[in-house]
């Protein structure tokens, strides 16, 4: 028995793949030894071990008998024809920047009686590696594209005979077409592509601390944008282990690839929030891309808190280095000065925001220094310059 019963063999009138394109035949049964012939002959060329060769387009019958029973034997029909339909199949056509797209690609011919000129169902070829093709590309800012002359068949999908390595090279999309041209033939395939840069949180990149009641922004950037040919079914999401502890609700952002979130405290304890950042199915989108990242939001009760001076520029006194852990600070006086608070938790994380928390003031010499009448708020978390009081 011969497997497959009926096999395509490329054929390019452009480059005459004439002794490029092999395929084996695999046969069974019988004693193990076959003579292998074709009629006609000019076609193919077929080896003792059943490995066929394109010679010229056309077709024939290629038979296996036994060596020690002739009259045991198998036939299989193979066509050497060229190119009469080539697409893009279903496959991931967003990438993150940096990463290749893999773009399986399926070039069918005629199976007829006439070398594949005239008509016959339409069938897959099995390898197309080495088909002339075009490519071009809408805006090869976003993505690099070439064939995959010598990729692994077997790492493709079904139907697929190559693909198209499309390196993402930044963020956007890009119209690919793919031209196939010899004389009266002309085929074209067509396929948009995404590029994107990974979901990853910014502001805070790891955790913020916050009071009860006090908020913050949360800035994210990154993740697949809406998909250029649909966007009805783009989607973000973010999500709270403990949606009770907390208050959020989306803000404007400011950038197509930014998505902010306020988030409020409502009660003490710690938590991950998730975002959920990506497309759904569409037709030109088969299989979207989703990302997600992950940010830990903490509310806690304040501890302690460090009071500096928001000295500026002295940058030559010696009283203002890093190192001296003196309390007392140089000033100018006539001059309003700003005093700086980082208010610690009990494991001495600093606060992003503590807005919520009531403050009274007092100097001990207000004749030197009057008690702050006012203070505003800044969402920020620095490093606690001296030892908690």
């Amino acid at each position: 028995e011969l497997h497959p019963k009926t096999l395509l063999l490329l054929w390019d009138p452009i480059t005459e793949l004439r002794n490029q394109l092999t395929k084996v035949l695999k046969a069974s049964g019988g004693s193990g030894s076959y003579q292998w012939s074709c009629d006609p002959e000019g076609v193919v060329a077929v080896s003792t071990s059943g490995t066929l060769t394109t010679v010229a387009q056309g077709n024939t019958t290629v038979m296996a008998a036994d060596k020690k029973n002739s009259l045991h034997f198998d036939t299989a029909k193979v066509y050497v024809v060229p190119p009469a339909d080539i697409s893009f199949l279903p496959s991931r056509v967003e990438g993150v920047v940096g990463t290749f797209l893999s773009l399986p690609l399926q070039v069918r011919g005629h199976m007829g009686e006439q070398g594949g000129d005239g008509g016959g169902s339409l069938l897959p070829f099995y390898d197309c590696r080495r088909l002339k093709l075009e490519i071009s590309v809408a805006d090869t800012s976003v993505f690099n594209v070439s064939v995959n002359s010598e990729g692994d068949l077997s790492s493709l999908p079904g139907g697929a005979c190559s693909s198209l390595k499309a390196l993402a090279l930044k963020p956007g999309h890009s119209k690919l077409t793919l031209t196939y041209s010899h004389l009266h033939t002309h085929l074209e395939a067509h396929v948009t592509i995404a590029a994107y840069l990974p979901l990853v949180p910014v502001d805070p990149a790891s955790e913020a601390v916050l009071t009860l009641g006090s908020s913050k922004d949360f800035l994210f950037e990154g993740g697949p944008a809406p998909w250029v040919l649909d966007r009805s079914k783009y989607n973000e999401n973010l999500k709270a282990e403990k949606p009770s502890q907390i208050s959020m609700y989306p803000k404007y952002s400011s950038g197509p690839s930014q998505h902010v979130y306020r988030v409020v405290c409502r009660e003490l304890g710690e938590q991950e929030l998730e975002l959920f950042v990506g497309n759904g199915p569409t037709a030109k989108n088969t299989l979207p891309a989703n990302d997600s990242t992950t940010v830990r939001v903490v509310c806690a009760l304040p501890v302690s808190m460090v009071i500096r001076p928001l000295v500026r520029h002295m940058p030559d006194c010696p009283l203002l280095d890093g190192s001296n852990q003196n309390i007392q600070f140089p000033v100018l006086s006539g001059q309003d000065l700003e005093l700086g608070v980082v208010v610690l938790d009990a494991l001495g994380r600093a606060f992003h925001n503590f807005s919520s928390l009531h403050w009274h003031w007092d100097s001990s010499d207000h004749a030197l220094l009057p008690a702050p009448t006012h203070a505003r708020s800044l969402d920020c978390s620095p490093s606690p310059p001296t030892t908690p009081t």
